[in-house]
C-alpha cells in the first residue's frame, strides 16, 4: 500500500504529537491500493485490505491497536486551543443577544461519512482545530425538519402557522429569497474528542456493487466487513444559535424558541449517519442546561406593558411584507399599528408606546405616543 504523495516523502506512519488529526486522516492514509485504476487513471481505494484498514485506524482510534503500529491517541485536538474557541462563542452569543447551550452525546457518532477517502466511509473534520464537529447547516436543516414535525402533530405548536418559514426562511428561495430570523453555527467540541472505530458489515456486496449481470441478494455471499472512524459517547458539544441582525433585532425570541428545538431533534431524532439505529443522539448535561434554561426564561420575558413609552428600533417586517415593524429594547418586537409610521429608516431607533401585548407570539403593537411623554428611563419603564 502507498500513499498519494511524491515518491521521495518520508511520511511519518503514525500521526506526530499535536499534528492536526484531520489533516491525518484525509491526506496521509496509507491504504490506496494502486493497482487498481479508476477514471484518468486515478488510484482507487482498497476494498479488501481490511487488516490495512484496522492498522490505520489504529492510528488515530483509542479502541484498536496493532503490534506492527501503535494505538492511536485517547484524544485529538488541542485542549487550550478547543477551549479558546468555545470561550470566544459564548462571548459572541451573549454580545449578539444568542443562546448557547451544552449536550453531550448519549451514542456515537457518524458525521461526514460521504466525505471522501481511502476507507470509504469519511469523517466531518473541523480544518483548523482538527476535530470532528457538526456543521451549522445540518443543525438548521434538523431543527427545521423537528419544528414541521412538531407544527403537523400539535396545531397549537409556538411553531404552528407561518413561525416556521419566519424563523428558517422559506423553501423555495427562488420565488421569496429572505433569510429566517435564526443562525446557526457550527457545534463545537467543548474538549479534545475522543474516536472509536466501529464495523458495517454488508453481506450482499456482489448485488449492492453490480457484479456480473446475475447477483441477487442471496446468502451464499461472505460478510464484508468494513471499519470506520467514529465520535465516541460522552463528547460535549456547545451549539450556538444567534439573532439574524444582531442584538437589536427582534429575533431573540425566535432563538429561545430554536434552542427548545434543537435539543428536542437531537435528543428524538439524532444527527449524522445511522440515526435510525441509534447513533447521533445527545442529552443535556445538567448543570448546563439548568443555567441555560434559566438564562432564556429571564432574558426572553417581554419586560413592558401596554401605554408604556419605549425605545424601539425599525428593522424588516419578518413577515417580507413590507409593514412598519419595530423591535423594542427587550429583544420583542411587533408592527406599528397607526396611520402614518415614524419617519425612521431600517436600524434608527426611536420612542414609541406600546398600543398591545401579544402573547402568541410574544410580541408588542406599537404607535406613536399620546401626548408629551417622559423619556424612557434606562430600564425602558416610565416614571
Amino acid at each position: 500500500m502507498s500513499r498519494p504523495l511524491y515518491a521521495d516523502v518520508d511520511a511519518p506512519t503514525t500521526m506526530p504529537p499535536g499534528a492536526n488529526a484531520g489533516l491525518w486522516f484525509d491526506k496521509f492514509c496509507d491504504q490506496w491500493d494502486t493497482s487498481r485504476r479508476g477514471s484518468g487513471g486515478l488510484t482507487k481505494p482498497s476494498k479488501t485490505e481490511q487488516g490495512g484498514v484496522r492498522n490505520w485506524l489504529a492510528t488515530i482510534t483509542a479502541n484498536l491497536s496493532d503490534s506492527e503500529r501503535r494505538a492511536g491517541p485517547a484524544h485529538v485536538g488541542d485542549g487550550l486551543l478547543i477551549a479558546e474557541i468555545v470561550a470566544r462563542l459564548r462571548t459572541l452569543a451573549t454580545a449578539a443577544r444568542g443562546f448557547t447551550v451544552e449536550l453531550h452525546s448519549t451514542s456515537r457518532i457518524a458525521a461526514g461519512t460521504g466525505n471522501p477517502n481511502p476507507l470509504e466511509n469519511g469523517l466531518q473534520w473541523h480544518r483548523g482545530l482538527g476535530v470532528p464537529y457538526l456543521p451549522g447547516s445540518s443543525l438548521k436543516g434538523l431543527t427545521r425538519a423537528w419544528a414541521d414535525i412538531a407544527a403537523k402533530v400539535d396545531p397549537s405548536s409556538p411553531v404552528a402557522g407561518g413561525d416556521v418559514t419566519r424563523m428558517f426562511g422559506p423553501r423555495n428561495v427562488s420565488k421569496s429569497p429572505q433569510a429566517g430570523t435564526v443562525i446557526f453555527l457550527d457545534a463545537l467540541p467543548c474538549a479534545p474528542v475522543r474516536l472509536e472505530a466501529d464495523v458495517l458489515t454488508p453481506h450482499y456486496r456482489p448485488y449492492y456493487e453490480g457484479v456480473g449481470e446475475n447477483c441477487p441478494p442471496a446468502d451464499w455471499y461472505l460478510p464484508s466487513p468494513v471499519l470506520f472512524a467514529t465520535v465516541a459517547e460522552n463528547q460535549p458539544f456547545l451549539f450556538t444559535i444567534l439573532p439574524r441582525g444582531g442584538r437589536d433585532t427582534g429575533g431573540v425570541d425566535d432563538v429561545a424558541l430554536a434552542i427548545t428545538l434543537l435539543k428536542d431533534a437531537l435528543l428524538n431524532l439524532g444527527i449524522g449517519a445511522k440515526t435510525a439505529v441509534g447513533y447521533g443522539r445527545f442529552a443535556g448535561s445538567a448543570t448546563r442546561d439548568a443555567a441555560t434554561a434559566s438564562a432564556i426564561t429571564s432574558t426572553a420575558q417581554q419586560r413592558y406593558k401596554a401605554g408604556d413609552v419605549v425605545r424601539a428600533t425599525r428593522v424588516d417586517d419578518p413577515g417580507g411584507k413590507g409593514r412598519p415593524w419595530f423591535t423594542a429594547d427587550d429583544g420583542f418586537g411587533g408592527r406599528f399599528i397607526g396611520e402614518v409610521a415614524p419617519d425612521v429608516q431600517i436600524a434608527q431607533s426611536g420612542n414609541l408606546e406600546i398600543a398591545g401585548v401579544n402573547s402568541r407570539p410574544p410580541g408588542y403593537n406599537f404607535m406613536k405616543p399620546r401626548g408629551p411623554k417622559p423619556s424612557p428611563t434606562p430600564s425602558g419603564r416610565r416614571k
